[in-house]
């Protein structure tokens, strides 16, 4: 397959492919060898300069250059911090790791709580990335898989990982008010070299707020929406990929609950709560077992953990994590087939 020079060529899988001739990038790196995508993994091909390609099996299209290697090299070139926002499977996170790649040596942070690429769903992460090899730097448990449930919290997270030089890859929620309010917040705090825009409107209403620093960036005429089903099953293969060497650990209640009372009710500072519906608590945990929880050690998050019960003052939990000091509640709990569902903290009505 002949590819002219200055094309874009994407690719569903499964397929593999081949070089035969000629320059061909993915991501702002060159293609070497033979490369196999799997089913439903995409790539986008880009060709400097006229390409051979062998392709077996692989559902293609091509569409006219975007400019996005040379808009991402004249960003590295300047250095500085750079935030990229967008719209859901809008491109950021190809994007971003495109810049990660040209920069050889960057720090990205994945503040995308729903799809997060570097860690897992609902943590926020800092990874380095240098000459290939990515080394995780840091973590952030925000609990849940959108930041519309405590944005606040959300900007403080990324905010207090951002350092340097960073590439800082958001997530996609855009539409409503307090969006809007969220990524002006963020952007705000931030303060960055470098804003990088899928979207139009949105570009053209922050370029008055933070002038030069916004540079919209073309995006795809493909559709390469994957829809609510198919992001929640990419989240649930992360889920059942990063547990999939997990042990059975125990921690104690007060850890994660606080004081034990009895009868499966806790004084957690403060506040009586129960794991169960109780007419004498003041709050009422609904679907505690199977929750995601952030571990902790040594007072930094060091990874995820699923409770599988709470029995008086012993906490079990399933993680990978050898060695751990306690836990953080997360918003949401994982089934057997590692979807998704609402962990619940209603309030029910104390006695007397």
């Amino acid at each position: 397959m002949k590819i002219r020079r200055e094309t874009n060529l994407f690719v569903r899988g499964p397929c593999k492919i081949k070089v035969l001739s000629g320059e061909v990038r993915a991501q702002g790196l060159n293609l070497r060898g033979e490369i196999s995508l799997d089913e439903g993994q995409t790539m986008t091909l880009y060709t400097p300069s006229e390409a051979q390609l062998e392709m077996e099996g692989c559902e293609t299209l091509t569409f006219p250059d975007l400019g996005w290697e040379e808009l991402a090299s004249q960003v590295i070139s300047t250095g500085g911090k750079v935030v990229v926002v967008g719209p859901t499977d809008s491109g950021k996170t190809y994007f971003a790791t495109t810049l990660s790649n040209l920069s050889k040596d960057s720090l990205i942070l994945d503040a995308d709580v729903g799809q997060n690429s570097s860690f897992l769903p609902t943590f926020v992460s800092l990874e380095l990335r240098r000459n290939g090899s990515r080394e995780l730097k840091g973590l952030k448990f925000f609990g849940d898989i959108t930041p519309s449930s405590n944005p606040r919290l959300h900007v403080e997270q990324v905010v207090s990982m951002a350092r340097g030089n960073c590439i800082v890859d958001t997530d996609g929620w855009l539409r409503g008010f307090s969006a809007l309010r969220h990524k002006l917040e963020l952007l705000e705090s931030l303060n960055p070299d470098h804003v990088l825009v899928f979207d139009e409107r949105l570009s053209d209403f922050l370029r008055p707020l933070l002038g030069s620093r916004v540079k919209l960036v073309r995006r795809s005429p493909l559709n390469l929406s994957r829809g609510a089903k198919q992001r929640r099953g990419h989240r649930a293969k992360a889920y059942s990929s990063y547990f999939s060497q997990a042990k059975l650990r125990v921690v104690h209640s007060q850890y994660l609950l606080g004081h034990h009372l009895g009868q499966g009710l806790y004084n957690a500072w403060g506040e009586v709560i129960s794991i169960k519906e109780e007419d004498v608590c003041h709050k009422w945990i609904q679907g505690i077992e199977r929750t995601l929880v952030g571990v902790i050690k040594g007072g930094e998050v060091v990874g995820a953990g699923i409770l599988l019960s709470v029995d008086g003052e012993e906490v079990r939990v399933f993680t990978p994590v050898d060695d751990l000091d306690s836990l953080i509640l997360g918003r949401v709990y994982l089934d057997e087939e590692w979807k998704e569902g609402r962990t619940l903290i209603q309030r029910c009505n104390p006695l007397g």
